[in-house]
């Protein structure tokens, strides 16, 4: 950096724009080569700065609350510099790159806050800012909303980071272990999310937490304020459901994806998979339905036919079991039924059934970690003898316990 000291210096005063990409640290110390204000009340050479260029953060600095405080120290110093050189609110625009993946996380209302003491005090009064990320994906945790750290009156420069961030979001979580999702939440937060459009989000991921088989059920949230004021989200195709306290908020969530193709439930019980399936998809016809890590099936059976008042149509069952060689030992039974699975019997290594209609029995393998792995898996059809072809698609995992 010191090298380009005096090409940047002339920059300056040719063009009024100091468009070096730099750290707060790498412009200070350009900007210190300027000499100050001759005189007191004197404009100053920095009087007509219009750009100081993309200001470089690294978003690990979030994670870092040592080197957080000296980031704030510098930002302030560098605004110090500008002042002295007679740069006040003459800035016409700032502009800040996250260099890294961008990490959403509490301390960015902070972060938010220092940025924009230096804005009252170097930036014009309407100056754009934009923020902007180094890495292509990164996600936005709606959860972020509930902090307690999250400010009772959000300054401009939050608004604006919480708008650019969640436009330029790739995929939108929402984690239900938070205890801060308890707490309702204030008027700023739920004006926060209204404003909050994800226009280039792909999916959606909810996390929970397990309900333990011998213990209390897990505490479910109640709806989402914050969900419900969100925009809709025009295109993620992909919702992830992790543990029994996400279904909640995922229905939820399904009612803000009008181009929701994709569900994926994983480690609940079968009746919660079975109403969650049911809640999301009974008005559509998803491409991919997949349940994993169902618990509470004993062996492992998963009865779709007891479910097919609500269920979206199917047309394809894939079977997939994980587990250790003991599987061998333990065949998977899944029981479908012809009129409302349509398609009963399309295994991944088997074809359309060819004997009689109820007992068609598949070696099908798995993954055991060792070649030759088999179970046996046993089709119980009623009155069918081939598939027929209907819309949508679901696959179902399961696994024992």
């Amino acid at each position: 950096m010191a090298g380009t000291t005096g090409t940047s210096f002339r920059l300056i005063h040719q063009s009024r724009v100091f468009d070096v990409p730099s750290t707060v640290d790498q412009k200070a110390e350009v900007l210190k080569q300027v000499p100050v204000a001759a005189e007191e009340g004197q404009p100053g050479p920095l009087a007509n700065l219009e750009d100081i260029g993309p200001m470089e953060v690294s978003s690990y600095l979030m994670l870092d609350q040592q080197g957080f405080t000296v980031w704030c120290t510098r930002l302030q110093e560098l605004g110090s510099v500008l002042e002295a050189r007679g740069c006040r609110r003459s800035l016409k625009s700032l502009k800040v790159k996250f260099v890294d993946e961008t990490v959403v996380v509490p301390r960015l209302f902070q972060f938010a806050e220092a940025l924009q003491t230096f804005v009252i005090a170097v930036c014009i009064g309407d100056a754009p800012i934009s923020f902007t990320s180094a890495a292509p994906r990164f996600h936005l945790d709606l959860s972020l909303l509930h902090s307690p750290l999250f400010p009772s009156a959000p300054s401009p420069v939050l608004e604006t980071l919480m708008r650019q961030l969640a436009d330029q979001a790739r995929q939108v979580t929402v984690d239900t272990r938070s205890a801060d999702l308890a707490t309702p939440p204030t008027p700023a937060m739920l004006d926060m999310a209204r404003d909050l459009a994800f226009n280039k989000a792909t999916s959606v991921h909810v996390f929970g937490v397990d309900q333990p088989a011998q213990a209390a059920p897990a505490p479910a949230h109640p709806d989402l304020a914050i969900i419900d004021r969100i925009q809709l989200m025009p295109q993620p195709s992909q919702l992830v459901l992790d543990k029994h306290t996400a279904l909640a908020a995922g229905t939820q969530l399904a009612s803000k994806m009008p181009n929701l193709r994709e569900l994926y439930i994983d480690n609940t019980t079968e009746e919660r998979a079975a109403e969650a399936i049911t809640a999301i998809g009974c008005e559509r016809e998803p491409d991919v339905v997949a349940v994993s890590d169902i618990r509470e099936v004993g062996s492992g059976a998963i009865d779709i036919g007891e479910h097919r008042e609500g269920f979206p149509q199917i047309n394809e069952v894939v079977v997939v079991l994980i587990g250790g060689s003991w599987w061998r030992h333990r065949p998977c039974q899944v029981r479908l039924f012809e009129h409302e699975v349509a398609a009963a019997a399309q295994l991944r290594d088997g074809g359309p059934p060819d004997g009689p209609a109820g007992q068609n029995t598949y070696q099908f393998e798995h993954q055991t970690g060792q070649p030759g792995g088999q179970s046996d898996v046993t089709i119980l059809g009623e009155g069918c003898d081939r598939p027929r072809r209907s819309g949508g698609r679901c696959m179902q995992s399961c696994g024992a316990d």
